[in-house]
């Protein structure tokens, strides 16, 4: 009897570790819905952690530009990535710094606490003069993937974060 326990016990966490890692792959848009969108990184500074979505509470949609909307919700905190992207990006490496303004090229990273209600957020855009790198690796009429890493602020507390390992995968 006692055996058996083990054996199921092992068995389950067996299972429960293949469903964790399996929703851990990086993001490709192979793997989602028209108007959903996958985006994972690793955040640090004034706070810290991994980051990825939830393919249930996303969003991808174009316009004049891609935009990729991302939540990821735990018992600690809400978390939100947000991406704008050029409707008309190539191929290509962009940092933001060396973008006109006139790009819609925009990122911004949120996070709230859900038992006191505080949010903090810190964004990037091509008026900012700080280091953000995206990759654009695939981008056709229905769907967008890449890479992003950099420093992002957050004006009112002058606090930042460094995002790395950054990824996007985005179908239409």
């Amino acid at each position: 009897m006692k055996k058996s326990i083990q054996s199921l016990a092992i068995a389950s966490l067996a299972i429960a570790y293949s469903l964790f890692t399996s929703c851990t792959k990086s993001p490709t848009s192979s793997n989602l819905s028209a108007g959903q969108c996958s985006v994972s990184c690793d955040v640090s500074g004034a706070t810290s952690g991994s980051y990825a979505s939830s393919s249930l509470s996303s969003t991808a949609a174009k316009s004049a530009y891609f935009f990729l909307a991302s939540n990821n919700t735990s018992l600690s905190s809400v978390e939100q990535f947000q991406l704008y992207i050029p409707l008309d990006v190539a191929v290509g490496s962009y940092n933001f710094k060396d973008l006109a303004s006139s790009n819609l090229f925009l990122a911004s990273y949120a996070k709230t606490n859900p038992s006191s209600g505080a949010t903090q957020g810190w964004a990037i855009s091509p008026d900012d003069d700080l280091d953000f790198t995206v990759n654009i690796t695939k981008s056709s009429p229905t769907e967008i993937e890449g890479t992003f890493n950099g420093k992002m602020t957050e004006d009112n507390a002058n606090t930042s974060i460094t995002v790395s390992n950054g990824k996007f995968a985005a179908k239409f």
